[in-house]
């Protein structure tokens, strides 16, 4: 009996650690892409928050990625309580006002790539929680921090290279330190300056992911976190 239970011990152990590894691979070989893909993030408007589609600023190489295909499994949240979500345009209109205390709000939605691949659209505004919810999540280390550590089904995982855009102009390329985690701020830069920021990381997961009758053995999750710093 105890023989059995230590060869399932293992069994268990080796599968965490294969998945992780193929998740640190993924994330190692992913983000040298020649262009950033599109993707969602969410801002607050005069009477809610929408969930806007493509990226903050103009890409350098004059592309211009958007999110296409049909949107599934569309869910928004804050806390635990499900926010309504109305097509508008190539988004969404979510009726939920942020504010600054909380509590931040999230979004989902899963879509198809043109090889029929699925991929995972995930996005979060605010910066006070410091739990993950979403599969894969960009998480302030403390309340409306400047440090955050990546998340992947709960688990903290390396950033690799967060991409970070702002309304007034700013972009960077933030690599992880020794722990992993990524930080918005540097002797050059010791404060944050008034903007909206969105941070974007995207991580190809090897796994089985199943959609509708077909199982995938890698999915794309492309995430954002977004918030505003005001004078």
């Amino acid at each position: 009996m105890l023989t059995s239970f230590f060869k399932h011990f293992r069994a268990q152990v080796s599968a965490e650690w294969r998945f992780v590894a193929l998740f640190f691979i993924a994330l190692s070989t992913f983000g040298t892409a020649q262009a950033a893909p599109g993707y969602l993030w969410l801002e607050p408007t005069a009477g809610g928050s929408q969930v806007l589609n493509g990226t903050l600023l103009p890409p350098l190489d004059g592309t211009t990625p958007k999110v296409t295909g049909a949107l599934a499994d569309v869910r928004a949240t804050t806390g635990n309580k499900t926010v309504p979500a109305t097509p508008q345009g190539d988004g969404f209109a979510l009726a939920f006002t942020p504010t600054a205390g909380g509590p931040d709000l999230r979004f989902t939605a899963r879509a198809l790539d043109a090889q029929g691949a699925p991929v995972f659209y995930l996005a979060r505004h605010g910066r006070t929680d410091t739990t993950p919810q979403l599969d894969l999540e960009l998480v302030p280390t403390e309340p409306n921090g400047t440090t955050f550590r990546l998340y992947f089904k709960g688990k903290a995982v390396p950033a690799n290279q967060v991409r970070v855009e702002t309304s007034s102009g700013w972009r960077r390329t933030l690599s992880p330190a020794a722990d992993g985690s990524v930080t918005l701020v540097s002797p050059e830069f010791p404060r944050l300056f008034p903007s909206r920021y969105v941070m974007e990381i995207s991580a190809k997961v090897s796994g089985r992911f199943k959609v509708g009758d077909t199982v995938h053995e890698s999915a794309l999750h492309t995430t954002t976190l977004s918030f505003d710093v005001v004078p």
